[in-house]
């Protein structure tokens, strides 16, 4: 009840401020008429109506009074008038109120009011304005199931005469308590947004002008269903997948997906959950070797998520692929040698290999070592390389791939296991001759390949030990108290030591048996002589010097040639050591350095008392050769087939005498130096070793063959960018501390160089993917696609295998390169600085996930990335356009003829977040923004404007583009074409012709569908004068006298929205006097 009073408070500001604006009505204030009655002016009296009417806008008559000249209305919702709805003097016997008066009882009354002013007493009357009834609801019939997208609340019902609108009211139960308001100038309403899947009540009242409502109608229901379930692509015809690629089946209505995947098929061990813009995924890093589930469900424009599939789909991701291994061969006779390394195949999508290396073919723990690398081929040796073989003993190994980023990495398969012995060879011992007698036991052997050091043991005729040291020269004699040459004969061995610690095999040794004296040269005693190494040596010589009588044992000391004082006895062992014999070598490496020494013997009795000191003699340590031979293979077994760049650097550097074009990070390979233990390694980006790859660490390697492992850093080598090249040198070394000089920092120290540039990455035309809706399926760059578009390249292992170095050379291997990942990258430009997408992804295909690309025409590339993070050669750009799908219009229909609130309606467009719907009048199909009468953005299939679209004798222009979840918009639709048609307004009376008196004229017409007001034009032909109301009733009364003439009267309706619905003819009617 305290709505409706407040609705007729309302009324009657409203009232007042039309009235005031009525220019036909002589109104003259009540306080300017009498207030008791004139004598002889009789009240009105007949007063119509009284009892129920109908319409909001009543005729109100009564009968004339004698003398009367005017007569004063007043109609309230009270008795006692203390604010009337309406208050009018008119000349008229007639009155129609010009706005709508107030549902329930209305207390009216009229007085007389003479020419002098007097008035008569009032004459009074009411009646009942009945509500109006509800309107009746049309569609959706009750109960109806609406399809998502196709059928959005599209609700209907029968118009209800003289509507100025409509309130609709939306609940989720029903009980109205909670309900959603909506208002529509017209019989129709477009829920304007996405609904909940459910049932919703719904119901509706027309407004009626002056805050008059009909009754609501009956509470009508419908439900909305939700998307679709989603149904998996028929591509996918296999459930075993080495690159994993989800794929389904476009939903209407989706604007994006929710995928999950677990491990169960409750999703109780989920790997992981995404929002996925398109209909395929594949995961940025791909998934472990394991059976997976997986579900997708569809994401209406609102947010609202379908269910869940009622089962899962089930896809296994399997890496079958495994290496072949290649070196050393599977047999454990012969034993391989040097240069000792590992070589196996390449496998497609590894991005490292991890090789394992034991003495059980079962691999029980603690039998075997594990390192990775990521090249094919292992160069044995590094400096405390866990791999590198002992000598002499079965070996066992195995290679399996892994396939990063993912943390920890998809382990491969094994490969075969293989068997194998290594012997890096017998040290030749020199002197003494087997089976020789000789007084002074100076053991001496040959150099042996890569050895810092020597194992010398002697043993007596019964096998026990007697004598023994390491040493890293090449002779040495026992050290002490001399062999007791009773226990002889000796025999005696010699085991070679590489930088790593590890030995040579044992091999029988050979034997000497001690007897006589040691020889006399004539020289003084404690002379020195020239030894069986000569004037220099590259390691410690053997040095021997003329005994002296009654000596029991010698001592030497030592210097720098040249300088005053001797060494310290802590230098070397051979500062400290005692000789029985006349010959000693240093055991220590202090003296490996290149130079000259001095050297001088003293001899001690029996009482440790120094005897003599001899004369100073000199001996010269060579320094160590340069290296010679570099070259650079792709692997192992290239470099022992000699397929291999040897292009050395010159004074002058030009391309000529760098290898150029190297696919991948290439095996070094040298000669072995003589005398040398092992070599460092050095790789710069300049030939003065000032900018080097691995800074201040040094990489050395026992063996004379190096490529980088995965404990390096890098170890993979970037590509070089133009005119860059990679500048390298090994120095040997004898010792730890005993090398070649430092190359850094000196003028054109490398003697090599490369320069590494990785193959392209291969395109796939994009229609050659079976994914892809293109127009081209030959060609990587032009096709036009639509929609979700899948980019796909070959695997960088293919890629790899096509490209051999040195390209020039027959037989040459191919690169084993592979790539961790990839970079995709969609632009806009050539240049690629507006980018559309940058992902990296672990596969060969990519589908936007996360966000949707902009129709028109782009340009993608693709670039290996490998193990160690390095960016390698982008692939050349290819462009491709993309095009999707116009939307379809549906409603209205080409050149239909419609009402102007009649709604738009088309249908839904896969991966539409929202669409735009421009209208245009004037039929300007160039669409003006000047003509445009409506633009709005919807998220449904259909859309209902909140105003009236005026009618017009041109045609409406329509149109309609999707919007997709990353906000950019598809192509406009071919435009719809309609008309908004006029309708005519019947008039009623008076009929053509008619006479009416001039205080008499009452004017009635016809109702027009959807119109809420009349504009009534009266003009009077004889004098020009005009006059005009606006009325939502269908007739009206002139509150003044109209002049005697000839006259003509027209009616306009008009919608809600103010537009004109059509006009009457003009009709001529006469006024009299």
């Amino acid at each position: 009840m305290h709505q409706h009073q407040t609705r007729r408070r309302r009324t009657r500001h409203l009232l007042g401020a039309v009235l005031a604006t009525v220019l036909v009505v002589a109104s003259v204030p009540a306080s300017a008429l009498g207030s008791a009655p004139a004598r002889g002016v009789p009240a009105p009296s007949h007063l119509s109506p009284s009892g129920t009417v109908s319409t909001h806008t009543p005729t109100l008559s009564w009968k004339r009074a004698k003398h009367a000249e005017r007569y004063q209305v007043q109609a309230d919702d009270s008795s006692g008038f203390a604010s009337p709805l309406l208050d009018v003097t008119t000349t008229n016997r007639r009155l129609v109120p010009t706005v709508a008066l107030p549902t329930g009882t209305v207390r009216w009354r009229v007085r007389a009011v003479a020419s002098s002013g007097r008035a008569s007493g009032w004459r009074s009357a009411s009646f009942k304005v009945s509500e109006t009834a509800a309107p009746a609801p049309i569609a959706p019939v009750e109960g109806a199931a609406l399809p998502q997208p196709a059928k959005p609340a599209l609700l209907s019902w029968a118009p209800v005469r003289g509507a100025t609108g409509y309130d609709v009211e939306i609940d989720s139960d029903g009980d109205w308590v909670d309900a959603t308001a909506y208002s529509s100038p017209g019989p129709e309403l477009q829920v304007p947004v996405p609904q909940a899947p459910q049932q919703w009540s719904w119901r509706v009242r027309a407004e009626l002008g002056g805050g008059n409502v009909s009754l609501w109608s009956a509470g009508s229901t419908y439900e909305i269903l939700p998307l679709d379930a989603v149904r998996i692509d028929p591509s996918m015809s296999t459930t075993t997948l080495t690159d994993v690629a989800l794929k389904w089946l476009p939903v209407p209505g989706a604007t994006r997906y929710e995928l999950q995947v677990g491990l169960d098929r409750d999703f109780t061990q989920p790997v992981e959950t995404r929002t996925v813009t398109g209909t395929r995924y594949s995961p940025p890093t791909t998934y472990d070797n394991d059976q997976y589930f997986w579900r997708v469900r569809a994401i209406d424009p609102a947010g609202t998520k379908a269910p869940w599939p009622a089962e899962p789909f089930q896809v296994q991701r399997n890496w079958p692929e495994r290496p072949q291994l290649l070196y050393p061969p599977d047999s454990v006779a012969p034993a391989v040698s040097d240069d000792f390394y590992y070589q196996w195949t390449p496998v497609p999508h590894a991005s490292s290999y991890q090789l394992r290396v034991g003495t059980d073919p079962n691999f029980s723990p603690g039998t075997f070592e594990v390192c990775a690398t990521a090249q094919t081929t292992y160069t044995a040796g590094y400096r405390g390389d866990r791999c590198m073989p002992g000598q002499g003993q079965t070996y066992y190994w195995e290679v399996r791939a892994l396939d990063a980023p993912r943390n920890a990495p998809v382990e491969g398969i094994y490969s075969e296991i293989h068997r194998f012995a290594y012997d890096s060879g017998k040290v030749r011992q020199v002197a003494p001759t087997e089976g020789a007698a000789v007084a002074t036991p100076a053991l001496r052997w040959e150099a042996a390949t890569d050895a810092v050091a020597y194992y010398v043991e002697v043993k007596n005729a019964v096998s026990t030990v007697v004598a023994k040291t390491t040493t890293n020269s090449l002779s040495w004699t026992p050290e002490g108290k001399a062999l007791d040459a009773t226990k002889g004969p000796f025999s005696w061995t010699v085991q070679s030591i590489d930088d790593n610690g590890s030995y040579s095999p044992l091999y029988s040794g050979s034997t000497f048996s001690l007897a006589g004296a040691p020889p006399t040269s004539g020289a003084a005693p404690l002379t020195p002589l020239v030894g069986p190494d000569g004037e220099s040596s590259l390691r410690f010589p053997c040095l021997t010097w003329e005994p002296m009588d009654g000596a029991t044992s010698y001592r030497l000391r030592l210097k720098v040639h040249g300088a005053d004082y001797w060494d310290p006895a802590t230098t070397s062992r051979i500062n400290t050591a005692s000789y029985a014999y006349p010959s000693a070598t240093d055991t220590g490496d202090h003296y490996l350095s290149a130079g000259s020494y001095d050297w001088q013997v003293q001899a001690y009795g029996a009482n440790g008392a120094l005897l003599s000191t001899g004369p100073i003699g000199t001996f010269t340590i060579a320094e160590l050769g340069a290296v010679t031979g570099q070259r650079i293979a792709l692997d192992g077994l290239a470099l022992d087939s000699g397929a291999a760049c040897n292009a050395a650097l010159p004074a002058t550097v030009t391309d000529d005498f760098i290898c150029t074009g190297v696919p991948a990070t290439p095996v070094l390979d040298w000669t072995p130096v003589a005398g040398a233990g092992f070599y460092m390694v050095y790789l710069a980006n300049d030939r003065e070793l000032t900018n080097r790859v691995y800074g201040d660490t040094i990489h050395a390697t026992a063996g004379s063959r190096w490529t980088p492992r995965s404990l390096m850093d890098p170890s993979q080598l970037a590509d070089n960018q133009a005119g860059q090249s990679y500048y390298w040198i090994i120095r040997p070394c004898k010792t730890e501390s005993v090398c070649a000089p430092d190359p850094i920092s000196t003028h054109a120290a490398a003697t090599n160089a490369f320069r590494k540039i990785s193959p392209s990455p291969e395109l796939v035309a994009p229609g050659a993917n079976p994914s892809n809706t293109c127009t081209d399926t030959t060609t990587v760059s032009g096709a036009v696609c639509s929609d979700d578009i899948a980019l796909s390249w070959a695997d960088y292992y293919d890629t790899n295998q096509k490209t051999s170095y040195p390209p020039a050379q027959s037989g040459a291997p191919t690169s084993s390169q592979t790539a961790q990942r990839y970079l995709v990258q969609v632009a806009t430009s050539d240049t690629f600085t507006t980018l559309v997408d940058s992902r990296e992804v672990d596969q060969t295909t990519y589908t936007a996930f996360d966000r949707t690309w902009p129709e028109g025409l782009l340009y993608w590339r693709v670039q290996a990335i490998d193990d160690e993070d390095n960016h390698l050669k982008w692939s050349a750009p290819a462009t491709f356009t993309k095009q999707s799908d116009v939307v379809t219009l549906t409603r209205p229909t080409a050149g239909a003829k419609v009402g102007g609130s009649s709604p738009f309606v088309w249908e839904a467009h896969d991966g539409a977040a929202s669409y735009q719907l421009e209208v245009y009048r004037g039929d300007d199909a160039t669409f003006s923004p000047a003509n445009k009468v409506l633009g709005v953005t919807t998220k449904l299939v259909a859309y209902n404007w909140s105003r009236f679209l005026p009618a017009a004798t041109s045609a409406y222009r329509w149109r309609v583009r999707w919007t997709d979840a990353g906000g950019h918009v598809g192509a406009w639709a071919d435009s719809g074409r309609f008309f908004v048609q006029r309708g005519g307004v019947g008039l009623a009376s008076p009929k053509k012709g008619a006479t009416v008196r001039g205080d008499e004229a009452l004017f009635k017409w016809q109702s027009t569908p959807s119109a809420s007001s009349y504009r009534v034009d009266l003009r009077n032909r004889t004098t020009g004068s005009s006059l005009w109301v606006q009325t939502p009733g269908l007739s009206w009364a002139p509150t003044s006298t109209l002049d005697k003439g000839r006259w003509t009267w027209q009616v306009t309706a008009y919608d809600p929205s103010g537009g004109s619905l059509g006009t009457s003819a003009k009709r001529g009617f006469r006024v009299k006097r």
